[in-house]
């Protein structure tokens, strides 16, 4: 092979043609030869100039192919260059202004722009024939400055400046912070910056010295636009030929002059707007931009004449404090205000925020564009307007009015004048609460002592709902009721509400704040009211700040804003079902402060049951016609061992509306003492329980009284330490006495109260827990009645070291019910139950005596005493209590355990002798034993023998629990030493036995303490 003869190019053509055969490759084949041939070397590159007409000719026939696919690549060039481009517009193109995405209020970035709005913006300059025409970028989504949230950050220090958490800047700081900020020009050599002048003429005014001033900047803007009316038109021409061919000069005619409409066909990234007649320094542009682009003032809206109002109160008149051109009554340093005047510079991209606001929409006075920029940029965008100090400075860095143009004396009485009456009209209008925002100085509702509470109307129908619990609280003044409508667009606006307040209820319409949310979108756009309604909620929720807000409860748009503006702002927001309204009302007898803690406990039914599945039935069938409020209400079902099927299959598949359904089985069958007490235990010492035996139905009011009682004695603001005695709430009203040692005997609480001087309806509270139609139990209470019958339960069945009986019980013959072990806690700690005492007997639970045919005819009549009659919804709650709501603390009357009126001071005097004989620990106060019943549960020194059959047997092991260690107040001698001097006295007591019974003495336990 090495040997073998180089072929020559004859020879290599021909045997690349035989290898190819019939192959289209074998032009190219030959080319290559060829060309391999000519180099004379293995690695050649073709020369183009080889590639003649003919052989073009030959591949396109050969290769169709490649002829379509260079027409497509064609094609997808001139598609791709004739793309709109992303660049701002050339000088050129001045007459089609970009229109880009950061000009309107978007929701996120998942959600398209509402170009309807947009549309409505610019609804004069969408013609085909219009000479601005607008371009909209609909691929782009949220603007930059709202999605990375660098305009909105809550810590910059201009907000800090807003609050008065800073101080502010003197004219020497600020010249310091703008030499370190960088100008961007446009064009850097004519020191041109992105900014648009616009000047609003119109009439009478020095036109041409203020084009002049504004040209001759240090820093001159892109744009000059001045625009007027029709009928100034000609005046302007003839005071701007000297600017004729100025290209920055434009002039822009309107009829009638919408500002915001001019502002937003603005392509430059800064406006520059100046009022007639202010002719501004040589620097002021510079300067005012320097600071703009500062970390400090980046998030502010600048200016150097500013207006702080104040106002006393509601109906005072407005007053204007306004830094006087002519006088130089100038701040010395940067400080907050509530307006800008004379020129306002501020960023395109905050447009957006101007244009979402309702009213800006509309024509107002040209006098208050300062006012409604520097309002809707604080209410939209919170961007505060700070003003600057110029008084140390040169005439180059401050402003001058010209002459024959409005002074500052006159400008400041017509301006005062004009706000004042506009706020007139937004006070009728429901919306000077924005005013109120923008500028805190403004007034929007009178200034109230009370506690304030706020109630929503979405809409006609929570108008006709709601109206009546709404001045149920005015009625009764315990707060200052403030009203929200959410606008006209949602079916009620404020001043058709006031209207109608004041035709059908005028006395409610005096007392009452009313306040229009002016969302200004209708409920077919959701996305765009819920981000609309939750903004105006929160600010108007942290300008009145009240205790809680009260809305009708319905699967709304309204109600996800309402639950996020309160979470923001802290407030307790209680949705109320509008089946529940009516039964509501008895919330206005309580102050705000209690009404706030509505959402901080929750109640739990915990139902004990065992093979009576139509009473089980018959017991969930009244709780589910109960009326929660909306509350989250959890259910327990305890099941016994000997539960049958048939409950166990109706529980099973039985739903539960209200919360969370919990089952439960035993597997052991015991007496119901520990079925009873061990139903239910609080996670937290806000979580409520009511512990209910299957033979009970409950009234469709039940849970109405127990929310009400809960708020009124445990989170009222007046409540006495004595209060911490209410173990619970009885929902049942007994007519029998079960703890007298004669026997049960009839109860008529109403005859002892009349005698006593008290209201024979009166609730009262009473020395003895209810063991037939439950009760609300409070959860410390309980944990400590679980930790009391657990060492006594344990000391019974084992050592026997405390006697506790109550005198003159029953109970205390009682072995296996739990109602021996309470009535011992309560006597001692002189704790109480409320109990209802409606008239007949009215109850909010009752108890069916559930017994066998042969047995049930013996009891009918006891039967008959224990079935009382329910509470029925036809009539309020509150509407059957004296005085219409629940007495305070000190006005409930005391009854003991045997139902005799009587003082809680005798109470506790009984329980402490009670105590002192059975233990030997200190007694403690209600603020002291927190609870925890250690100090009832202290035997006295007793020597206890425990018999053993070997001396192989170990001692016991006794559950008795060990709460704590107890000593007394004075010295305790040693335990140890005591323990030493026992067993020398049974040594000197043994000595003469022998050494084994000395070994069985040593296994008995001569001294116990529990």
């Amino acid at each position: 092979m090495f040997g073998s003869k180089r072929p020559t190019g004859d020879d290599e053509l021909t045997l690349s043609r035989r290898q190819h055969g019939n192959s289209h490759d074998s032009s190219h084949a030959y080319t290559y030869h060829d060309s391999f041939v000519n180099n004379g070397s293995h690695i050649s590159i073709p020369s183009w100039h080889s590639l003649s007409l003919h052989r073009i000719r030959r591949i396109i026939s050969h290769r169709p192919s490649f002829l379509w696919w260079g027409i497509v690549c064609c094609v997808l060039t001139f598609l791709l260059l004739r793309m709109p481009s992303s660049t701002p517009p050339s000088k050129s193109r001045r007459n089609q202004i970009l229109f880009t995405h950061d000009l309107v209020e978007y929701q996120d970035t998942t959600q398209m722009t509402d170009y309807a709005l947009l549309d409505r913006l610019l609804k004069n300059e969408q013609g085909d024939n219009s000479r601005w025409r607008v371009q909209f970028n609909r691929q782009e989504r949220t603007p930059n400055w709202i999605a990375n949230g660098k305009d909105r950050g809550s810590d910059t220090y201009s907000r800090q400046l807003l609050h008065h958490r800073v101080r502010g800047h003197s004219s020497y700081e600020l010249e310091k912070l703008g030499e370190g900020a960088r100008l961007r020009f446009v064009d850097e050599h004519a020191r041109t910056v992105p900014v648009t002048a616009i000047i609003y003429y119109s009439s009478n005014g020095q036109l041409h010295t203020q084009i002049e001033s504004i040209l001759g900047q240090s820093v001159v803007p892109e744009a000059l636009w001045i625009v007027c009316t029709p009928s100034v038109q000609a005046d302007v021409k003839s005071k701007t030929v000297a600017f004729k061919n100025n290209k920055r000069v434009k002039i822009m005619v309107w009829d009638p002059i919408e500002w915001l409409q001019v502002a937003l066909r603005v392509s430059t990234e800064y406006l520059w707007i100046i009022d007639q007649d202010i002719q501004p320094g040589k620097r002021y542009l510079e300067r005012l931009l320097r600071l703009s682009m500062t970390d400090e003032y980046r998030h502010a809206f600048l200016g150097t004449q500013a207006v702080v109002f104040k106002q006393q109160h509601l109906n005072a008149p407005l007053q204007c404090i306004v830094d006087v051109v002519e006088n130089g009554s100038f701040p010395s340093k940067s400080q907050s205000i509530d307006m800008i005047t004379d020129l306002w510079l501020f960023k395109r991209s905050w447009l957006s925020a101007v244009s979402v606001d309702p009213s800006m929409q509309k024509q107002l006075d040209p006098r208050l564009f300062g006012y409604s920029v520097s309002r809707s940029l604080r209410l939209h965008a919170d961007i505060p307007s700070i003003v600057i100090p110029t008084e140390t400075l040169g005439q180059d860095y401050q402003i001058k009015r010209l002459l024959g143009g409005t002074k500052a004396t006159d400008a400041k009485s017509s301006l005062c004048s004009v706000i004042e009456s506009y706020l007139g009209e937004t006070r009728k209008a429901g919306l000077a609460w924005r005013e109120s925002i923008a500028a805190p100085g403004i007034k929007s509702y009178a200034i109230s002592t009370k506690s304030p509470v706020m109630f929503v109307f979405d809409g006609l129908d929570h108008k006709e709902q709601f109206v009546h619990l709404a001045c149920q609280f005015q009625r009764i003044g315990l707060a200052d009721v403030h009203i929200i409508t959410t606008g006209e667009q949602r079916g009620l606006s404020a001043m058709a509400f006031l209207k109608s307040l004041q035709q059908n209820h005028p006395e409610c319409a005096e007392g009452v704040n009313v306040h229009d949310l002016d969302a200004g979108f209708s409920s077919m756009d959701t996305s765009l009211f819920l981000k609309q309604a939750t903004h105006g909620f929160t600010q108007i929720l942290s300008l009145i700040q009240p205790r809680v807000i009260i809305y009708l409860d319905r699967n709304s748009v309204t109600k996800r804003s309402i639950q996020v503006a309160a979470d923001m702002t802290k407030v307790t927001a209680i949705g109320l079902p509008p089946r529940d309204i009516k039964h509501a009302s008895w919330m206005a007898s309580l102050p705000a402060e209690s009404l706030a803690s509505w959402n901080d406990f929750s109640i739990k039914l915990a139902i004990v049951t065992d093979r009576k599945p139509y009473a089980l039935a018959r017991l969930i069938r009244s709780a589910a016609r109960a009326h929660y409020f909306g509350d989250k209400v959890d259910m327990a079902i305890v099941m016994e061992q000997s539960c049958d099927r048939v409950t166990q299959a109706f529980v099973n598949g039985l739903p539960w509306p209200h919360g969370n359904k919990d089952l439960r089985h035993r597997i052991t069958k015991v007496n119901r003492m520990p079925v009873y007490v061990e139903a239910w235990y609080p996670a937290d010492d806000h979580e409520y329980g009511i512990v209910l035996d299957d033979s009970v139905e409950l009234s469709e009011m039940f849970y109405v009284w127990a929310k009400y009682a809960i708020l009124r004695y445990r989170y009222g603001q007046d409540m006495p330490d004595d209060a911490k005695a209410l173990f619970g709430i009885s929902l049942y009203s007994p007519h029998v006495i079960e703890s007298d040692p004669e026997g049960r005997q009839l109860f008529e609480p109403s005859l002892a109260l009349i005698s006593n001087g008290y209201d024979s309806e009166s609730p009262y509270l009473m020395q003895a827990a209810n063991s037939f139609g439950g009760a609300v139990y409070f959860p410390e209470h309980w944990r400590e009645f679980h930790d009391f019958i657990t060492a006594r339960v344990t000391d019974i069945n084992k050592k026997q070291l405390q006697n506790v009986t109550v005198p003159n019980t029953r109970s205390s013959q009682w072995v296996n019910s739990w109602r021996r072990y309470m009535d011992e806690l309560i006597y001692m700690r002189a704790y109480v139950m409320l109990y209802p005492n409606f008239e007949n007997y009215v109850s909010l639970s009752t108890s069916h005596l559930e017994l066998s045919s042969h047995v049930i005819s013996e009891y009918a009549q006891a039967a008959e005493l224990l079935r009382v009659p329910l509470m029925t919804s036809q009539k309020p709650l509150q509407h059957q209590l004296p005085g219409n709501q629940l007495p305070t603390w000190y006005s409930l009357p005391v009854l003991d355990l045997w139902g005799n009126v009587d003082r809680m001071e005798s109470l506790r005097e009984r329980g402490l002798a009670l105590q002192r004989s059975v233990s030997s620990c200190t007694p403690l106060g209600l603020k002291e034993h927190l609870n925890d019943p250690s100090d009832l549960l202290c035997p006295s020194k007793k020597l206890v023998p425990i018999p053993v059959t070997s001396e192989d047997d170990p001692v016991p092991d006794f559950a008795t629990r060990v709460v704590t260690v107890f000593v007394d107040s004075e010295a305790t001698p040693d335990p140890q030493a005591a323990a030493a001097e026992d067993d020398d006295a049974q040594n000197n007591n043994n000595n003469n036995n022998n050494e084994e019974d000395e070994d069985n003495n040593d296994d008995e336990v001569n001294n116990d303490q529990s």
